[in-house]
Formats: C-alpha cells, sequence, structure tokens
C-alpha cells in the first residue's frame, strides 16, 4: 500500500491520509456563552443558545451538544457548593467537639 501511495496512487494516498489524519466528524460552534459560575450564568447561556437556534444559527444537535456542556458546568457548581457546606459542617462540628471537650476538663 505504500509502494502505491508513493508511486503517487491518489485514492490510495487519500485512504493512508484518512487513517492518519481523519476528517472532523464536527465543526466548531460560533457562539458567545457567558462563562457559567452560577445557576443564574447557567439560564444565560441557555437563553444564548435559544436565540441562536431562533436565529438559525445552531442546528438541534449543536443546541443538545452545547445543553450538554452547561448542564455538566451546572453539575460541577453544584458539587463544589456540596463541597463546601460539608466543609463548613465539618469544622462547625469541629469546634463543637473541641468545646465540648474543653468543658469537660
Amino acid at each position: 500500500m505504500r509502494e502505491l501511495a508513493q508511486a503517487g496512487d491518489v485514492a490510495c494516498l487519500r485512504m493512508m491520509l484518512d487513517r492518519i489524519w481523519p476528517p472532523r466528524k464536527a465543526q466548531p460552534v460560533n457562539i458567545t456563552l457567558p462563562p457559567i459560575n452560577s445557576s443564574q450564568d447557567a439560564l444565560a447561556a441557555i437563553a444564548a443558545i435559544c436565540v441562536a437556534l431562533g436565529e438559525g444559527r445552531l442546528t438541534p444537535d449543536e443546541i443538545i451538544a452545547l445543553s450538554s456542556v452547561v448542564g455538566r458546568s451546572i453539575q460541577v457548581i453544584e458539587l463544589q457548593d456540596l463541597e463546601r457546606r460539608v466543609g463548613a459542617l465539618e469544622e462547625a462540628r469541629e469546634k463543637r467537639d473541641e468545646e465540648k471537650n474543653s468543658q469537660q476538663s
């Protein structure tokens, strides 16, 4: 096969290039989304996606992909919030236990 490609066989060259450097299956999406740092930001991002859909700048498949990104962002925000809250509860419990131990001594 390599010999055919080196000899200039265009079909063979194309086939080898497709294996080495496959064509992209999707194109980049041209939309500006606001940074997503809170649930309110997520709402703004979804609104921007809906506007782009209404204007015909995005396909339904692109909407699904972008909505997935927004959904994952919300999950990360929720996880960070839970970690912060658990940390605060653990800290409060440690303080309470320290006070309780110092009162018993």
